[in-house]
C-alpha cells in the first residue's frame, strides 16, 4: 500500500464538511447521517490509524460500509477525494465560512442561502443590520 497522504484529523473534517454540504443540499438525512457517523467513528478510534489502512481493516469499525470505506481510502492514499471535489463546487465558497459562526447550523445556513442569497460573512453581517434575517422563520432579532 503506498505512503499515506492523510491523517486522521484531516479525514474527520473532510467527512464533516462532506456530511454539512449534503445536508446543505438537502440530501437525505440517511446519507448525511453516514458521513457524520463516519467522522465520530474515526475521532473516537484509539488504534493505529495508519495501520488500520495497512491492515485493509477500516472496513472493520463500526458503521464503515463499503462507499464510506472507499471514500475514505481514496482520501487518505492520494490526498484528494474526487467526490468531495465536486461536491465543494455545487454551493458558493462562502458559505464554509459561516460554519465558523456560533449558533449557525447547516439547516440555517441552507435557510440564508436559499431564502436571502447570503454566502458570505459580510452579507450576513449587511442582512442583520438591515432586518431581513429576523424576518425569517426560525430566526429573531
Amino acid at each position: 500500500m503506498p505512503a499515506l497522504l492523510k491523517n486522521r484529523d484531516e479525514t474527520i473534517s473532510l467527512l464533516e464538511d462532506i456530511a454539512r454540504i449534503l445536508e446543505l443540499k438537502g440530501e437525505s438525512v440517511f446519507k448525511v447521517r453516514a458521513y457524520t457517523n463516519g467522522a465520530r467513528t474515526l475521532e473516537t478510534f484509539t488504534g493505529d490509524f495508519e495501520e488500520l489502512f495497512t491492515q485493509q481493516s477500516l472496513s472493520d469499525l463500526p458503521g464503515m460500509g463499503d462507499a464510506l470505506t472507499d471514500k475514505i481510502t481514496t482520501f487518505v492514499t492520494t490526498g484528494s477525494l474526487p467526490y468531495f471535489d465536486e461536491l465543494k463546487r455545487s454551493v458558493p465558497e462562502g458559505l464554509f465560512d459561516l460554519f465558523e459562526l456560533q449558533g449557525l447550523g447547516p439547516k440555517k445556513i441552507k435557510a440564508l442561502w436559499e431564502q436571502l442569497n447570503i454566502t458570505t460573512i459580510d452579507a450576513l453581517e449587511t442582512a442583520a443590520k438591515d432586518g431581513s434575517i429576523a424576518a425569517l422563520k426560525g430566526f429573531g432579532s
